[in-house]
């Protein structure tokens, strides 16, 4: 394949946030070749494509419409793409990227489905997912840019919440839940959040609690909302990366968030526990994270995902284990805002 004749791309990465966050490097690359970069998603995420600065139009998709998904092929086949990747391992997305008529077709090798693309790459199970998606990329050829990920936060006319204070610390006690996937054993027990926030405030910073509409019922605990600490819930994911990037530093489990501030340039502390951060940590370098590895962690792991191996967990003892002096000292680490 010469790279030279490579002008349109098509990516596939229907969602969820950290996944297509990860994508970026790779996109990186893609768009050094001096490609158009196209990239299809579901309307959920639709926000956080606006923000990549490497991708030069987005294609919404509802593939539990099979007419939409119809009309979508149709459409795409109009493009004329010169290569189409498909970053996901399910047999409707091989079969959909077959049906785009492209005359390059690249994937991962996965039960010998990989037969429908016309470039295959090896699935490395023990990978970093950013560096696995770049696999790709560089092997077809595209020249690597980095491992970081970026994004950038798009305006918004009218903030519903005033950020206050010289010294901001951002907060998600939620996640680990997608359409189709929930996962609170990501989570790092909300006390655990509320006494950080008291030992911030009392060191002079400004706490913010964030939450998507999905996050209410942890937002609406009363030692939360009798408190002196700001709250701050989201409709969107611009109004989301919006305020997260309005703090010093961002404190969350293994969740889209999380992948968002990194992104977005703020200093994150990642807590981590049924998933690697060896594998799925933010790479950037204003990014640190906490892992308390237990005999049983990782369970939320590439070779188990489709079997859903990780929903068994009752009891997240890799999340218990993170002390709240574990997050001080890596507050102290990649900041001085505790000064």
């Amino acid at each position: 394949m010469d790279n030279k004749s490579i002008k349109k791309i098509l990516i596939i990465k229907l969602c969820c946030i950290g996944d297509i966050i990860q994508t970026i490097p790779a996109l990186k690359a893609f768009k050094k070749g001096g490609a158009s970069i196209h990239f299809l998603c579901v309307k959920w995420v639709d926000e956080l494509i606006d923000m990549i600065p490497f991708v030069d139009k987005k294609i919404l998709i509802n593939p539990k419409n099979i007419l939409d998904v119809i009309n979508t092929i149709i459409n795409l086949r109009k493009e004329k793409y010169d290569l189409i990747v498909n970053f996901h391992r399910d047999l409707k997305s091989y079969i959909f990227t077959f049906m785009l008529g492209a005359k390059f077709k690249a994937g991962f090798i996965w039960k010998g489905f990989e037969k429908l693309l016309t470039h295959k790459f090896f699935f490395d199970c023990k990978l970093h997912e950013s560096l696995r998606y770049l696999s790709i990329a560089e092997g077809l050829g595209f020249e690597r840019v980095d491992n970081y990920t970026l994004l950038i936060a798009q305006p918004i006319d009218d903030l519903q919440y005033k950020i206050e204070g010289s010294k901001r610390a951002g907060l998600f006690p939620g996640g680990g839940k997608n359409p189709g996937t929930v996962m609170f054993t990501k989570r790092w027990h909300f006390e655990n959040y509320l006494k950080l926030a008291e030992l911030l405030q009392e060191k002079g910073i400004t706490v913010y609690f964030f939450g998507g509409e999905i996050d209410k019922c942890i937002l609406k605990d009363s030692r939360l909302q009798n408190s002196n600490f700001k709250i701050i819930i989201t409709k969107t994911l611009k109004e989301l990366a919006n305020y997260i990037s309005r703090m010093d530093i961002f404190i969350a489990g293994d969740t889209g968030p999380l992948h968002i501030a990194a992104a977005l340039g703020v200093k994150t502390i990642g807590l981590f526990g049924p998933s690697s951060p060896e594998l799925v940590a933010p790479l950037n370098k204003n990014a640190v994270y906490i892992w308390k590895k237990e005999n049983c962690s990782p369970c939320y792991v590439p070779e188990t995902v489709h079997k859903k191996e990780f929903l068994k967990c009752n009891d997240n003892i890799c999340m218990k284990n993170i002390k709240i002096e574990d997050v001080f000292n890596a507050i102290n680490k990649i900041t001085d805002i505790l000064k």
